[in-house]
């Protein structure tokens, strides 16, 4: 099921914050590098390093 999450800025970032729910599964924590990929206009895919 999608989550919207909003952007926040972080000097002169945009940074987005996962959700505990969703890094649980994914065993995914802090310090671990993740990799963005463009898939689509406006759809991104994640996946950790």
């Amino acid at each position: 099921m999608p989550k919207k999450i909003k952007l926040r800025r972080v000097a002169s970032s945009l940074v987005v914050t996962i959700p505990k729910t969703l890094l649980k599964p994914l065993n995914w924590s802090e310090g671990d590098t993740v990799e963005i990929v463009v898939t689509a206009p406006r759809t991104l895919q994640l996946s950790k390093a």
